[in-house]
This record gives C-alpha cells, sequence and structure tokens, in this order.
C-alpha cells in the first residue's frame, strides 16, 4: 500500500527520486531499485540528495538503504552527525548566516 512522505527529509528524499526515476509518485516503502533505479541513477539521486541537504550521502548509502523512508532516516542521521562535530562558535556561525 502506498504510503506518502510523511517528514520533510522524507518528502524532498521523494521528490528527487520521482525526478530521477521519471514516476510521478514515490512512497516511503517504494525501493529505489525495482522502481527503476540503478547505479548510473543512484549516482544522480546522491548528487541532488548532497545539494539540497548539504549533507555527504554516498551512493552506496543508496545500496544501503534502498527505501525513501531508510534514506532520509540515514540523511538525518548524517546532518546530527555534522552538528554533533561543530563547534558551539560554528553552530551560532551557520545560525546567523541562514
Amino acid at each position: 500500500a502506498f504510503t506518502a512522505p510523511r517528514t520533510p527529509t522524507e518528502t524532498v528524499t521523494a521528490q528527487i527520486w520521482a525526478e530521477v526515476l521519471g514516476v510521478t509518485e514515490v512512497g516511503v516503502h517504494d525501493d529505489f531499485f525495482v522502481l527503476g533505479g540503478h547505479s548510473l541513477r543512484a549516482v544522480a539521486t546522491a548528487s541532488r540528495l548532497r545539494a539540497a541537504f548539504d549533507c555527504p550521502i554516498r551512493v552506496r548509502d543508496i545500496f544501503e538503504h534502498p527505501t525513501v523512508e531508510r534514506l532520509a532516516a540515514e540523511v538525518e542521521r548524517q546532518l546530527l552527525e555534522q552538528i554533533a562535530a561543530m563547534s558551539e562558535d560554528e553552530i551560532d556561525l551557520s545560525l546567523t548566516v541562514e
């Protein structure tokens, strides 16, 4: 059964998948490879996810987390890891810039 994205991260991830894979609708439990994904499309998807979220998502992450739900959770994990590694000054500067 189709389950729509529930979080902003899932929504953006699903939109990128739909554009890269040329499909109209992507649910959180849909598998990247079942929808027509392959290694070249994974490269394009990883690149767009890196740009959208400013996180170091890799092609391998798509293979390891092939659903929107799992990949969005990995993106969030990586973002939290980046924040945890920042100093207070870097966090203050980041919040000021935004």
